[in-house]
């Protein structure tokens, strides 16, 4: 494990505070692996728990719950985990043999640990994803169970870092550092296609032991849409010409299951015109005066308010990825995390802690020039922010 056994214990009680919290004294918290990078965190952050199999590769009443894991904790006991891939290396897991049970049927082996304990009430973690199925089959084998909603009851907790997961984020940032260099050589040598550019990214991030969600390229016919195409991030056939704008992203688990999604714009085998840079550069100033601007106990509808200001200066408009992500920047760990600087937010209350890990961003996009999108990834401290993704603004 990347993670010492007290890390995980640690975790746990947090997770059982902030059950008492809710007057839960029991939580079911549900994961999905398998392949899938969107819903795996709940139960990597508690158990280190990953699945193989490819979800949903099969299912039927033996065989149920694929890629789907389930952990038990309450205050009476060392938390519970059933999973679906057999024989799983007990030294990747921080409980002990005897807690971990493979079941054919997840959802009936998650059933299984609820019955005989008494449960009456029952906090649920991961309605948002678990299939109306699945749930059925939950409520039909526990009949006397109430169960309580609490989706968010994992991911609030996990917004605060350890001083080891800053740790780890130190290292996730120069991976992705590394791996955008990698990525921006290409780009802007320009003749190359979006899938060479995103391949050099990608290798140098397997390379380090990461891997990302998706790379998108975007450059060309393409400029004005988050992705060279939907189904890769990256056309395979659009080469980035001399003098083409290109915007792209590196976003994904890129380190211990760990996201970071720094983006960059840049104009393909030159300088480009003043024009392009010009779009480019206000892109990183906003980006740069928004993280700048971020500190332990600022209100986040303030910065939200100074982009505004920023953004309308420059008298954007909205392209694809400006519609997609009306925002400033978020939370960045086990995926992307709240809070959110949301454009027409009126969060008047929230605000950022010391260590928290997070990102700005923006999008501006000329009609007569085209699109640049730019972001960041830091570590929020009272005598300013720690940089982590360190790859150069500027390529020219």
């Amino acid at each position: 494990m990347y993670f010492p056994q007290e890390e995980y214990e640690a975790r746990w009680d947090r997770l059982l505070d902030a059950m008492t919290a809710r007057d839960l004294d029991w939580a079911l918290v549900w994961g999905r692996s398998g392949g899938t990078f969107e819903r795996y965190q709940d139960i990597l952050y508690l158990a280190n728990y990953y699945s193989s199999q490819s979800g949903h590769e099969y299912d039927s009443e033996e065989w149920m719950g694929i890629s789907f894991s389930a952990l038990l904790i309450g205050r009476d006991d060392v938390p519970e985990l059933v999973v679906d891939e057999p024989d799983y290396p007990p030294d990747l897991l921080p409980l002990p043999p005897e807690r971990v049970t493979w079941h054919k049927n997840v959802i009936l082996g998650a059933a299984k640990m609820v019955k005989g304990r008494g449960i009456t009430r029952l906090g649920l973690v991961g309605t948002d994803f678990l299939p109306v199925k699945y749930a059925r089959v939950l409520e039909a084998e526990l009949p006397g169970v109430e169960f309580v909603e609490a989706d968010d009851l994992v991911r609030r907790i996990r917004r605060h870092k350890s001083p080891r997961e800053l740790d780890c984020y130190r290292e996730v940032g120069e991976n992705v550092s590394a791996a955008m260099d990698e990525l921006m050589k290409v780009v802007v040598k320009g003749g190359a296609t979006q899938a060479e550019a995103a391949a050099a990214g990608t290798a140098e991030l397997m390379r380090r032991g990461g891997i990302p969600h998706m790379v998108p390229v975007s450059s060309g016919p393409t400029l004005f849409r988050h992705c060279g195409d939907p189904l890769l991030g990256f056309s395979p056939e659009v080469r980035m010409e001399p003098g083409d704008l290109v915007r792209t992203w590196i976003y994904g688990p890129v380190w211990q299951g760990y996201w970071s999604d720094p983006g960059r714009t840049a104009v393909a085998g030159g300088n480009g015109t003043s024009r392009q840079r010009e779009l480019i550069e206000k892109a990183n100033e906003i980006v740069i005066k928004l993280m700048e601007e971020i500190r332990p106990g600022k209100k986040l509808i303030e910065v939200i308010q100074l982009g505004n200001k920023l953004r309308a200066e420059t008298g954007t408009e909205d392209d694809q990825p400006g519609k997609m992500w009306p925002i400033y920047g978020h939370g960045v760990g086990l995926f992307w995390e709240d809070p959110w600087l949301l454009a027409d937010s009126t969060d008047e209350t929230s605000v950022f802690h010391e260590g928290q890990t997070y990102s700005t961003e923006v999008f501006l996009y000329w009609p007569d020039v085209g699109s640049a999108g730019v972001e960041q990834n830091f570590i929020v401290w009272e005598g300013g922010n720690e940089l982590l993704t360190t790859s150069d603004l500027t390529w020219w």
